[in-house]
């Protein structure tokens, strides 16, 4: 029973030693040396293009809206990580507020069609739209 306890120790000693060695916590860093953040399901400029790009193909953006999508996003971006320290009702209020706004302009750069697959796509939480969290039905 002692030898069981111990290799159990031994065992989780080399778990928390593995999960915290370098390799593990390396970070990314650009061509001028500034460090890349990456974060899971969400790695940044490179996961908004491959997103982006899969939105066009998907809706069939030309060129123009690709641009004015891309700067719809980049600005939906901005506003959602300004709100990072707001206690959780205001950040649910605001992402509410920042949800409409960003469908508002979807409408206005989006055909009809376009509008349309773009929230099938949202609601289903499929590249071309984000789910909502919680809410089935679109708006």
């Amino acid at each position: 029973m002692k030898a069981s306890k111990i290799s159990l120790i031994a065992v989780l000693a080399a778990g928390v030693m593995l999960a915290y060695s370098p390799a593990l916590r390396a970070q990314d860093t650009n061509k001028e040396g500034q460090v890349v953040k990456k974060h899971a399901g969400r790695p940044g400029a490179a996961g908004m293009k491959e997103h982006l790009d899969k939105m066009a193909e998907d809706l069939k953006l030309t060129a123009d809206q690709k641009t004015k999508v891309e700067a719809a996003m980049k600005e939906q971006g901005e506003k959602m990580r300004g709100m990072r320290d707001l206690p959780p009702d205001q950040r649910r209020e605001k992402g509410k507020a920042i949800h409409a706004e960003m469908t508002k302009k979807m409408k206005e750069i989006l055909t009809s069609e376009q509008f349309a697959q773009w929230e099938k796509h949202r609601a289903q939480g499929r590249p071309g739209g984000r789910k909502s969290s919680g809410n089935t039905n679109p708006q």
